[in-house]
C-alpha cells in the first residue's frame, strides 16, 4: 500500500511539474509580451516628449523672431528720428550762424 501511495504521489508531483513547465512557458511569454509593450510605450512616450519639445522650441523661435522684428522696426524708427533731429540741429546751427553774422553787420553799421 505504501508503494502505491508513493507511486500516486510521484505521479502527481510529476504531473504537477509538467503543468508548472507549461505554465512557466506561457507566463514567460506573457511577461515577455508585457515587457515589449512597455518598451514600445516608453518609446512612444519619448517620441511624444521630443515632439512636444520640438513644438515648444518652434513656438519660442517664432516668438523670438517676432520680438526681434519689433526691435528692428523700433531701432529703424529711432535712427530715423535721430537723423531728422541731427538734420534739424544742423539747420538751426546754420540759421544761428547766419543771424550772428547779420547781428555783427548791423552792429558795425550802428557803430
Amino acid at each position: 500500500m505504501s508503494e502505491t501511495l508513493l507511486g500516486i504521489l510521484a505521479a502527481l508531483f510529476g504531473g504537477l511539474n509538467i503543468f508548472q513547465f507549461i505554465f512557466f512557458r506561457s507566463t514567460k511569454k506573457e511577461y515577455w509580451a508585457r515587457a515589449e509593450q512597455a518598451a514600445v510605450e516608453a518609446k512612444d512616450a519619448r517620441f511624444d516628449s521630443l515632439q512636444k519639445q520640438i513644438n515648444d522650441m518652434e513656438t519660442l523661435y517664432k516668438q523670438q523672431g517676432e520680438e526681434l522684428s519689433a526691435v528692428r522696426k523700433e531701432l529703424l524708427e529711432v535712427t530715423k528720428a535721430k537723423m531728422d533731429s541731427d538734420k534739424r540741429v544742423t539747420q538751426l546751427e546754420y540759421e544761428n550762424q547766419a543771424l550772428k553774422e547779420k547781428v555783427e553787420r548791423l552792429e558795425k553799421m550802428v557803430h
